[in-house]
């Protein structure tokens, strides 16, 4: 999939932000969201609320039918605190895969 100039953005704020954290990738993050909103912080996690519009186009569909718009995520950047924008992508190392969600990637 080609992505937009918004998300290769977010792409590769994602591979810095791992790389600073000493996460090391084992591929490229996938399934970007470049305008995702924080709702809730609980100790190690957020909320985040992620528009079905930003999915991929095979996961726009799916996600638009079951309203799957929601996202629980357990790696963050710090300053992230509810009510701020974000973006969100998922990431693979050797021993696990998760969502992680950064400050919002202005273009």
């Amino acid at each position: 999939m080609k992505l937009t100039k918004l998300q290769a953005a977010c792409r590769d704020a994602v591979e810095l932000w791992c790389e600073k954290r000493k996460i090391a990738l084992v591929s490229r993050p996938h399934h970007i969201y470049p305008r995702c909103y924080v709702l809730a912080k609980s100790g190690s996690s957020l909320v985040i609320a992620r528009p079905a519009a930003d999915a991929e186009p095979h996961l726009r569909d799916l996600e638009m039918k079951i309203g799957r718009s929601f996202d629980i995520v357990s790696h963050f950047d710090a300053s992230l605190e509810p009510a701020r924008w974000c973006t969100s992508a998922y990431v693979c190392t050797k021993s696990w895969q998760m969502t992680v969600a950064i400050p919002v990637v202005i273009v």
